[in-house]
């Protein structure tokens, strides 16, 4: 088991500290699960999310903090504009030795106009020359609690119900190209 250990291990602390700068752009689908007071709607949406990320890497593990601006949420509805958001997401990351994969997952905290999101990102990278392809999951753990009804002077879909949010979890997928910039 020792030598199984170092044959991965020792390999990976002998590549050294690199750090990179991603300008990323893409798409994403989310969903956002229906609580009790919902309105009628559709709630999903497809949207574009664009950003840049900073990693630092020693060895085969690293670490990524981003400032992303994503389209997410509702579809229609009185709450789209709502939905427009600045993540942030930070990420714990494992690069495979001798392939360009890259294996992440962490935190990410979202704070749109009405709303805040907390999530949890988990994901694969591809990197080739300056170029990545990442694929993410963010699983939504915190209740995305909107403006309530009582808000506004009459009901904005459907039956009127005092003192209820429209709330509900997020689920998203993105897929994003980037691009690494020098970093002087």
């Amino acid at each position: 088991m020792l030598a199984i250990s170092l044959i991965v291990i020792v390999p990976c602390l002998a590549q050294g500290v690199t750090n990179h700068l991603y300008a990323k752009i893409g798409g994403n689908y989310s969903y956002v699960e229906r609580g009790p007071a919902w309105a009628e709607g559709n709630p999903s949406r497809a949207g574009l999310t664009a950003g840049l990320e900073y990693e630092l890497t020693y060895g085969c593990w690293g670490g990524a903090i981003g400032a992303m601006f994503s389209m997410q949420g509702e579809k229609k509805g009185y709450w789209a504009d709502g939905n427009n958001m600045f993540v942030f997401p930070a990420t714990l990351n494992y690069h495979f030795n001798k392939i360009p994969l890259i294996l992440k997952a962490g935190f990410q905290y979202g704070r749109g106009k009405s709303l805040d999101d907390w999530s949890i990102p988990m994901g694969v990278a591809w990197h080739f020359n300056r170029f990545s392809i990442e694929a993410m999951y963010k699983q939504g753990i915190s209740t995305k609690n909107h403006r309530t009804y009582d808000t506004y002077p009459e009901p904005i879909y459907g039956e009127h119900i005092p003192g209820k949010s429209k709330s509900g979890k997020s689920r998203t997928f993105t897929i994003t190209i980037g691009y690494k910039l020098p970093i002087w």
